[in-house]
């Protein structure tokens, strides 16, 4: 009986006390909202909007490319490179915490139509043990693996 009360207690701290997949499932769920909040912004602005999920520096932004239509007038869109703000100050980007391993980098650019063409890259990011996934006609942004 001490020997199994002993090992589910090994077994429960481990799980209990490890914060990797809290932070990988954390990171996730941040960049799956980035992505959302980039195709909302683009459809609503009408200005193409790029996200870089960065696999060497485990970390995403999201910014301008100066593309498309803006609100009619000439220019209306902001230049290329232009950071995407952050609603309540800063920009929209996020270095993802100790340990967490972006395994797969890969830009996209949202249109107004709020569809993703994925540039470089794949469609699927694996971060940690938890997959990002980009439907690109869509735009549609989600976790699997919870």
């Amino acid at each position: 009986m001490v020997l199994l009360v002993g090992i589910l207690a090994a077994v429960g701290a481990s799980r209990f006390f490890g914060t990797q997949t809290y932070d990988e499932r954390g990171f996730a769920g941040k960049a799956v909202s980035a992505l959302r909040y980039a195709q909302k912004s683009a459809m609503a602005g009408r200005c193409e909007i790029r996200v870089n999920l960065d696999a060497a520096a485990d970390s995403y932004t999201l910014s301008y490319t100066g593309n498309g239509p803006g609100n009619g007038t000439p220019g209306s869109c902001p230049a290329s490179g232009t950071p995407v703000p952050r609603p309540g100050g800063g920009n929209y980007s996020e270095t993802a915490a100790s340990g967490v391993d972006v395994q797969g980098g890969v830009t996209l650019h949202y249109s107004s139509s709020g569809a993703a063409t994925i540039t470089g890259g794949s469609s699927t990011v694996p971060i940690g043990t938890f997959q990002l996934n980009i439907e690109p006609q869509s735009g549609l942004a989600y976790v699997q693996g919870f």
